[in-house]
């Protein structure tokens, strides 16, 4: 269940409810987040709004605070001690993301069993103290991997998992509009479009952008992203009934970089999440995936965008029908909840804090019917530019490619191949007409220049003709 900051502000004592009626008034009548309203009618101060807003997980003090089995501890040392000549406890410290002192606990366990032992004899066992495995330590390590080849991070319960993700809710970025013009100026976008972009990034539920091809939609999407720079914490991989599901993703997720951390490195601080999945959608990489061989699960899509983005690009590509994908996210998007099954059957549900945007350039009632499009909040539609937006769209781009901007150049492409032609001005020509013209120049050894020659290069081998 997803608990609000104001539930989590009453459950602590920090306020009562009256006083969260009378900020939630305020808020609807002069708009604003919670906590801000909160903090202007002196119910809260900004500490502890900061720390309720701004979650930190804390470094477990003892194992019993990690909330894992200490035996799962244990054979999680024994695995990546195997893969190790020698080691010491700050180096197994290091891979599994626990303080040196709890791993020092674990090591003195395996060593008392018989499977580690310190270089040299029996010293006293300190962080710099270097160990090897037995060769019972290697065998029982060899079988380990065999039932789990996972040896990485020590995983997060589930219901850690789940508060965090509520703590750093997507919800709690407020982008007005300023910071909305800001972010979108290096595109040319019509006034309209920005009073229906703010509320439906401030939404934080789920957009649906389509538009004929051309027309800005995935950069539109890559802009709302970049909107997003704050910074959250993911976690290297989750525990839940006896399984690993391995979260964090290099590819999707950018880590910040860490001094010292002052927090459980067992989560990785890093930007919000953006998840971008074209084409190649596939309802299994909605799922659970238990990977081959090793016997632990990799994080479906909507986990690793939790607390961000997922952008589905060309919407009605991809190689299933898109009814069944679509039918796939209805309840998430009512409910904030995802449901996810284990192998074993056991299901696990999991927060669903996600701004879904769906991309396409084919009609939406060609793609679904009106009940679907109920569920999504905001349908925003991006059509083709006027004259005067395609020429400034063209000045943007020729300026960063250092290329001299010719007025009278200009007209003679507008004229030869737009209004001859009678074709509609999209926003992309003009970035990919002086791409043309770069490469071109690249080829010929020379500085890109806008000229009728330059022009009827690029065209010709940009747009296509019948035949």
């Amino acid at each position: 269940m997803r608990i609000k900051i104001g539930e989590r502000l009453i459950r602590a004592g920090v306020v009562s409810e009256k006083q969260i009626d009378e900020a939630l008034a305020r808020q609807r009548a002069q708009g604003g987040r919670l906590g801000d309203n909160l903090l202007e009618l002196g119910f809260l101060d900004e500490e502890t709004l900061h720390r309720f807003v701004h979650h930190v997980p804390a470094k477990p003090a003892d194992l019993k605070e990690t909330g894992l089995p200490r035996a799962m501890l244990e054979e999680l040392v024994l695995k990546l001690a195997f893969y190790q000549t020698e080691f010491t406890p700050t180096e197994i410290s290091e891979l599994i993301k626990l303080p040196p002192s709890l791993v020092i606990e674990l090591i003195t366990t395996l060593r008392r069993e018989g499977y580690m032992q310190a270089r040299g004899g029996d010293s006293y066992l300190v962080s710099s103290v270097h160990h090897t495995l037995t060769e019972g330590g290697r065998t029982r390590a060899h079988e380990l991997l065999g039932q789990s080849s996972y040896a990485g991070p020590a995983p997060v319960p589930i219901t850690d998992y789940i508060e965090t993700v509520w703590h750093q809710t997507i919800h709690s970025t407020v982008a007005d509009e300023p910071v909305v013009r800001n972010g979108f100026k290096n595109l040319v976008l019509r006034h309209e479009l920005f009073n229906q972009l703010g509320p439906a990034i401030n939404s934080g539920r789920s957009i649906f952008l389509y538009g004929p091809p051309g027309t800005g939609k995935t950069s539109v999407s890559q802009g709302i992203a970049d909107l997003f720079q704050d910074e959250i914490f993911i976690p290297h991989s989750v525990y839940a009934h006896g399984q690993i599901i391995q979260v964090f993703d290099p590819i999707n997720h950018e880590p910040l970089e860490n001094e010292e951390a002052s927090w459980d490195r067992r989560w990785c601080r890093a930007r919000r999440p953006s998840v971008t999945v074209g084409g190649e959608l596939s309802l299994d990489m909605l799922e659970l995936n238990l990977v081959p061989l090793s016997n632990y699960y990799d994080a479906p899509l909507q986990l690793k965008a939790n607390n961000g983005l997922l952008i589905i690009d060309d919407l009605g590509r991809q190689r299933i029908a898109t009814r069944d994908l679509l039918n796939r996210w209805i309840i998430p998007l009512e409910t904030a909840q995802e449901h996810l099954t284990l192998a074993t059957g056991q299901k696990i549900t999991v927060p669903f804090d996600v701004l879904v945007i769906f991309c396409t350039n084919i009609a939406p009632t060609e793609l679904v019917d009106e009940a679907f499009l109920r569920r999504i909040r905001h349908k925003i539609k991006l059509d083709h530019v006027s004259r005067d937006e395609f020429v400034e769209i063209l000045k943007i781009n020729c300026d960063r490619s250092h290329i001299r901007f010719e007025p009278e150049v200009v007209g003679y492409l507008l004229e030869m191949y737009y209004r001859q032609q009678s074709r509609p001005f999209v926003a992309v020509h003009a970035r990919d007409i002086v791409d043309h013209i770069v490469d071109y120049a690249r080829y010929r050894r020379t500085e890109p220049v806008l000229t009728k020659e330059t022009i009827d290069v690029a065209c010709s081998t940009y747009f296509v003709e019948g035949y």
